[in-house]
């Protein structure tokens, strides 16, 4: 990761939390703690943080209007949706968590499961989520930060994600079409979806049901690049029917099985 992505995560990490310690960070991003403590040196003295023993705290006297804060709560789909991810997982689990609405809180919950995982993320305020499990290993990929999303993408990002075995991928799309394809707000999301697919054992598309019937700006592919999808209780029959027709699986709060005794009455229209 470079100095200036890092210096960007930092910033933002601080505007969000108001101060860091030294060790958190470098695990977080997977650099020494040499390298961070140069880099809060040189914001220290641009007058941005004030450093501590072991650690820095925000200056609150700096120009710099603070980010905004993160939305913790997610809507109850969303809720239901969540729990449905932490009832997929296993421990030992090396997962991948793209950035959206639902990572920070997916991330949030990790914890409680009690199990050893590695979590993988593009997501900087999921990182931060888990920067104290201490049973979770977690890796910021490294690439060009988007402050308005807190999340990183670029060929940087692309190259670090090949690095490792993944064998749960969980993304959300922005929007499912019509005749199933998957779509997102922007070509950079887009590109590290479809990255993460070519890599990731297992591919499971979050989709709260509101998204569904509907098209974002960019084409990540169609639906049948996926192994599974999450959605929440209100999903109509008819995209039930969809995906059961294309033998995928679908976990929904009120069964995480629906597919296995439902799939053939609804593909053969009973």
């Amino acid at each position: 990761m470079f100095a200036a992505e890092r210096l960007k995560i930092i910033r933002q990490y601080l505007q969000a939390n108001g101060q860091l310690e030294v060790t958190s960070i470098s695990t977080m991003l997977g650099v020494s703690e040499v390298t961070i403590r140069r880099d809060l040196e040189r914001l220290e003295q641009e007058n941005f943080l004030i450093r501590t023993h072991g650690g820095a705290l925000l200056n609150t006297d700096s120009a710099e209007a603070p980010l905004p804060p993160v939305q913790d709560a997610p809507s109850p789909y969303g809720r239901e949706i969540v729990q449905t991810v932490l009832s997929l997982l296993q421990p030992g689990d090396v997962i991948m968590l793209s950035s959206g609405p639902l990572a920070g809180p997916i991330a949030r919950e990790l914890e409680n499961t009690g199990f050893s995982l590695t979590v993988l993320t593009n997501d900087l305020a999921a990182a931060q989520a888990l920067n104290s499990a201490a049973q979770i290993r977690t890796v910021l990929l490294g690439g060009q930060l988007d402050i308005g999303t807190g999340a990183v993408y670029g060929a940087l990002t692309l190259a670090n994600m090949e690095r490792f075995y993944v064998n749960k991928f969980f993304f959300e799309c922005d929007a499912l079409s019509p005749n199933l394809t998957i779509t997102v707000s922007s070509t950079e999301k887009a590109e590290f979806i479809q990255g993460a697919l070519s890599i990731a054992e297992e591919k499971i598309m979050l989709c709260p049901s509101d998204r569904l019937g509907k098209a974002a700006f960019y084409r990540v592919g169609d639906l049948s690049l996926v192994n599974a999808v999450v959605t929440d209780s209100a999903v109509s029959d008819s995209y039930k029917k969809a995906v059961f027709e294309r033998n995928l699986r679908l976990y929904t709060s009120i069964d995480l099985y629906e597919f296995r005794h439902t799939r053939d009455k609804l593909t053969q229209g009973g």
